[in-house]
């Protein structure tokens, strides 16, 4: 599947986001699909949750990865809450 692309850099400057499905990520971290599904319900990927689906922006995970991976759930810095 390919990424979804939501931009809003036409109309007002805005970063562009690119929501990746899981079965992405699954590839990118080079894990199953079920793994994938697992470390995001426990916290421990960047999740974004759209109803019962979960995605993962790309500038996360790749900042993430950059950090050496999650060793406990990941915090909602606005929030101050698990994801």
């Amino acid at each position: 599947m390919n990424p979804i692309l939501l931009s809003e850099t036409e109309t007002n400057g805005r970063p562009q986001i690119c929501l990746l499905h899981m079965d992405e990520v699954a590839k990118r971290l080079g894990v199953s699909l079920q793994r994938a599904y697992e470390l995001g319900r426990q916290g421990l990927l960047p999740i974004v949750r759209l109803g019962r689906q979960m995605r993962v922006e790309e500038h996360r995970l790749v900042e993430w990865i950059a950090a050496g991976g999650a060793t406990r759930p990941v915090e909602d810095e606005q929030f101050g809450r698990k994801r």
